[in-house]
């Protein structure tokens, strides 16, 4: 699977979330939204993480 994160908001790091744009590998015209939680920080990096079914940010 092919993630691009997409960072808009600061805030939204604030609040330990960040919306990740989902690409499809057979079509590069569509764009479906992934909602990620953030559960931690490592080497600089955001580990990401699914969160669960029926969260809304």
């Amino acid at each position: 699977m092919d993630l691009r994160v997409t960072i808009t908001n600061l805030s939204l790091i604030s609040a330990k979330r960040i919306k990740i744009i989902q690409i499809p590998p057979h079509s590069s015209d569509q764009v479906q939204p992934l909602n990620l939680e953030i559960y931690g920080v490592f080497k600089g990096k955001y580990q990401a993480f699914p969160a669960p079914k029926g969260v809304n940010p």
